[in-house]
This record gives structure tokens, C-alpha cells and sequence, in this order.
């Protein structure tokens, strides 16, 4: 049977009549037909759209309710529907019918490509569209779901009909969404609303979501991930001409991030007005055509600039996002790890052994050659508790996870230069453990540092190396001689330490384990040795 068959001679509200086996189009939640007007009320053929899924219902109700709140030539128009009362399960009750637009929509091949690289083109849908969206918003009316497939055309031109307000927000009305389920495709999707997110629902959304819909017509049908307009594989095409740039502008301050961003549709009208009488404008104004061309060349520098440091803004955020998540995995690992120790000692009776929780390790900082240090981040301890005849010891083992730190000085001569890209650093981190004990002697203590030997160096003979303490001296030099199982200063090559880069993790933890094997090692025979401060 031929696709649609079955639905031929079909008859919606003892009016519709379905006229063609051919669908105008199909998705999971509906299907859309040719119909004429067996009343002759209405002339000519219509597009009626059957929702499918009975589940979607109250969806259809909303897509009425914002149709026929919003008076726009430029919003689809509602020409009738079917009843929104019960259903009792009848489906085929759920049906509106509406204009057909002859035109297709912007997400056919043979329709997008007419807008690639036209700015006059972009132009002219884009002001329809973004005053549609400015009457909805005036209705207090949120799209959510402005993507290609939603702009229809009437005919071969560019007049447009927005279309398709099935998850739209309406004021005081109940959101149908659930929280954390996405409401419409991701690649045309605010950022907010990603995941579900964000009750509290803006026309900035649709702001969002219409630049990239801009975007995806100048550039021929490209989708652009993200807020990733400046990277030089997408911004190319709108670095053509001046008003090009200026579309460029408008698009930086729609496809970004909330805080950023344009939060009026009508900001958006008026800027795209201005893009398309630039031209005009400019003849209008005592510049030449070399000082037009000298504003182009300022223009076209200030994006440069823009570009590059967004780019290193981004590339510090994830930085900073990928340093917190290597600390608290390391974090929870160790926690874990030490965990088991320290149950394991108690349940044999030996000596009270605690977990040491904190969330940032001392206060110091660890040299190492070439301009560098070690800063502490947190970690976890274990301590144990000896009790003898001069009183109570608690010897800590701290193990820290430290990042890696390099300094330089910069010397420029000549004018400021512009700040060039800096991508996300992967950044350097080592495990370090050191020895602390605490005595109740009854004189306030602060404990000394003291790092532990890798096995393997015991007994070298090394020189003399500065001297951290938790009080921040670091500029006492101490002598060193045949190395012990503690020293009071970290020793690059000789102290126990374990490097590694954030994008090891968490596959690092198998280097990690046998040094933590070594560090409890050592811990635990400074600690049987009676070692007192």
C-alpha cells in the first residue's frame, strides 16, 4: 500500500478532507496532510497536522493557546482544530490546520542553500523571525524550539512563518517539561536549558537559539557546536565584508553564555536593521572609502582580539573545571585507600589509627630547580597514636596532592602586543607524602615538616637544600649528609614524590598505588622507631 494510503478520502471535523496519499511531512509525534474545506468555507488546499501520541496532548493544547495569543504575519496561522476537551482515547480527534507552506522549511537542501554566504538573505529572514519571536515574547510567550525545521516559507521568496509552539513556555501556566528532561534538540539549544535546566525560562533562550539559526543560514547549513564562533574553522565566512563583521558582532552576543548575552528579541530587531542599511548609511556620512576601509581594519583587528581572548577565557575554564575535578577524584581515591588501612589496623587491635581529613594541605610551598614549586591542594592523613612513658605521640602520615608551578618574567619592549592564544594547559601535579607528629607535652607545637626518602636513596650523600616549614621560612639553607628515612626539606630526585598530568587520571592511580605502599612503608617504620620532636 502506497505511504499515506490508508488515510486517503479521510475526513477530520466532518470538514477536512484529505486529498493526496502523499504526507507534507511525519515525525514521531505527528503527521501532516493536504486537505480542502468540504464546507467551502475555505478555498484551496490546507495543511492539517494529527498529533499521534496521545501523551502529547496537553502539548497540542499549548501549541492552540500560543497560535491564537499571538497575532504576527510572520507565526503560522491557526485556521481551525479539532476540540480540546476529553479525548477518551481517540487520537485522531488531536488535529489543527494551517496554512501549507509551499516553500518547505530552512532545513531542505535546496532551500538553505540560497542563504549561503547572502547577507541580504540572512538579513530578511532573520528580522522576520526575530519579530515574530518578539510578539510572542511581548505575549509572554517562549518559544524554546527555534530551529530550521521550524521556519517555513510561503512560497519561493523569503517571507517566513514561524512555526511549531508545542513546547513553548506560556505565562501562569504549569511547565510540561519535567525537570532534567531536554525539551528540544541540543545543537539549537540555550546552554541553560541543556539537561533540563533552569525553571525560570528567558526570551534570552530563544535569543540564543535564533543566532544560531542565523549562523546555520549564512553559512549553508552548517550547525555550529556550541558557543565555538569564534574558532577559525566557522568564523571565516563572516569575516567577507563589513556587514558580514557586523552579523559576526550580533552573533558573539547572541551565541554565548546567559551572562553575556543579548536579553531582548527586539535588541536583536533593531541590530539587524542597522546591519542592512549600513551601506546606505555610510554613503551618508563624510568618511572616504579609505576611511571606511580604515574602520574595517579596526573592526576586523577588535574581533581578532575578542576571538583570541575568549578563547584563552575558555581555555582558563577548563583548566580550572579540569584541576578541581583531579582534586576531588584524587581526593576521594586516597580517602579511600587509606580508609582500608586504617580499618585494617583497628580491627587487629594495634594502636589507634584515624583517618585526617582537610581540604587544603599547609601552609607551604615546595621548591624544586628551575624556577618552580610545588603548591599543596589538600589531601588525606593517617595518624597513629603512641603512648609511652614521656606521654602521647600522634604520628601523621599527609599525603598531598601538589601542582606544579613555573614562574617567568616576561620583558617586552615597544607598544603593547596582543595577547595570543593560550590553549588549556595539561596541568602537572605530583602525590607527596610527609611526616608530622603532635605531643601533649603540654607546649603549644606547631609540627615541623619533615618529607620521606625514597627507599632507594637512603644513605646518599647530598648538599646542602632550603629548608620549608609550616611557619614559611624558606630561606635557611641546612646541610645535608647521609640521607635518613626523613629529611626536614623536600629533595628533588631523593624525596618521595609522585608526578603526573591531570589528563592521566585516573589511569595514574596504578603508578600511584605502589607509592602510596612505599609512603605507608616508611610512615610506619618512622613511627615504630619511637621518633619524637
Amino acid at each position: 500500500m502506497p505511504d499515506g494510503a490508508a488515510c486517503v478520502a479521510k475526513v477530520y471535523g466532518e470538514r477536512w478532507k484529505v486529498c493526496s496519499e502523499k504526507r507534507l511531512g511525519s515525525g514521531g509525534q505527528a503527521e501532516v496532510f493536504r486537505v480542502t474545506d468540504i464546507r467551502g468555507e475555505y478555498e484551496g488546499e490546507y495543511a492539517l497536522k494529527r498529533v499521534l501520541n496521545p501523551a502529547r496532548h496537553e502539548r497540542f493544547q499549548r501549541e492552540i493557546e500560543a497560535i491564537r495569543t499571538i497575532q504576527h504575519p510572520n507565526i503560522i496561522k491557526l485556521i481551525d482544530h479539532s476540540a480540546l476537551g476529553d479525548l477518551n482515547g481517540e487520537i485522531e480527534k488531536q488535529f489543527l490546520v494551517m496554512p501549507i507552506a509551499e516553500g518547505g522549511d530552512l532545513s531542505q537542501p535546496g532551500r538553505i542553500s540560497l542563504y549561503r554566504g547572502s547577507i541580504d538573505g540572512v538579513i530578511q529572514v532573520g528580522k522576520q523571525l526575530a519579530a515574530a519571536l518578539t510578539a510572542a515574547h511581548d505575549a509572554y510567550v517562549i518559544h524554546r524550539d527555534v530551529k530550521p525545521a521550524n521556519v517555513l516559507f510561503t512560497g519561493n521568496g523569503h517571507e517566513t512563518w514561524l512555526s511549531d509552539f508545542g513546547i513553548c513556555l506560556l505565562r501562569n501556566r504549569t511547565r510540561l517539561t519535567e525537570i532534567g528532561e531536554v525539551a528540544a534538540p541540543r545543537s539549537f539549544l540555550a546552554p541553560e536549558l541543556e539537561d533540563g535546566g533552569q525553571l525560570d525560562v528567558t526570551p534570552a533562550a530563544d535569543v540564543y537559539s535564533l543566532g544560531k539559526v542565523l549562523y546555520y543560514m549564512i553559512s549553508g547549513g552548517v550547525t555550529l557546536p556550541r558557543e565555538r564562533l569564534d574558532d577559525r574553522q566557522y568564523n571565516t565566512i563572516l569575516l567577507q565584508g563589513e556587514r558580514h563583521q557586523l552579523l559576526y558582532s550580533l552573533l558573539r552576543e547572541m551565541i554565548c553564555p546567559l551572562s553575556n548575552r543579548l536579553k531582548s528579541m527586539a535588541d536583536v530587531e533593531r541590530r539587524l536593521a542597522s546591519i542592512e542599511t549600513w551601506e546606505k548609511e555610510a554613503q551618508m556620512l563624510p568618511l572616504s572609502r579609505q576611511a571606511l576601509a580604515g574602520l574595517q581594519d579596526l573592526q576586523r583587528k577588535a574581533q581578532e582580539r575578542i576571538r583570541v581572548a575568549t578563547e584563552n577565557r575558555t581555555a582558563r575554564e577548563q583548566e580550572a573545571e579540569m584541576l578541581e575535578r583531579t582534586k576531588n577524584a584524587f581526593q576521594m581515591w586516597l580517602e579511600a585507600e587509606l580508609g582500608k588501612v586504617s580499618a585494617f589496623i583497628n580491627n587487629a587491635g594495634l594502636p589507634a589509627c584515624n583517618i585526617v581529613r582537610s581540604s587544603s594541605g599547609p601552609n607551604l610551598k615546595i621548591p624544586i630547580p628551575h624556577n618552580g614549586s610545588y603548591v599543596p591542594l589538600g589531601g588525606v592523613g593517617l595518624s597513629i597514636e603512641q603512648a609511652d612513658a614521656f606521654g602521647r605521640t600522634i604520628h601523621i602520615l599527609q599525603v598531598t596532592l601538589c601542582e606544579e608551578r613555573r614562574y617567568t618574567v616576561t620583558v617586552t619592549m615597544g607598544p603593547p602586543q596582543p595577547e595570543p592564544p593560550k590553549p588549556a594547559r595539561d596541568d602537572k601535579f605530583a602525590m607527596i607524602p610527609y611526616y608530622q607528629t603532635i605531643t601533649d607535652s603540654g607546649i603549644p607545637v606547631i609540627p615541623d615538616v619533615q618529607f620521606f626518602t625514597r627507599k632507594d636513596a637512603v644513605g646518599r650523600v647530598m648538599g646542602h637544600a632550603p629548608t620549608p616549614t609550616a611557619r614559611g621560612r624558606q630561606q635557611a639553607m641546612q646541610q645535608i649528609g647521609p640521607l635518613g628515612a626523613v629529611t626536614p626539606s623536600f629533595l628533588d630526585g631523593a624525596s618521595q614524590a609522585t608526578p603526573f598530568r591531570a589528563s592521566e587520571w585516573p589511569v595514574v592511580t596504578s603508578k600511584l598505588r605502589p607509592a602510596l605502599e612505599e609512603a605507608i612503608e616508611s610512615f610506619i617504620a618512622v613511627a615504630s622507631s619511637g621518633s619524637r620532636r
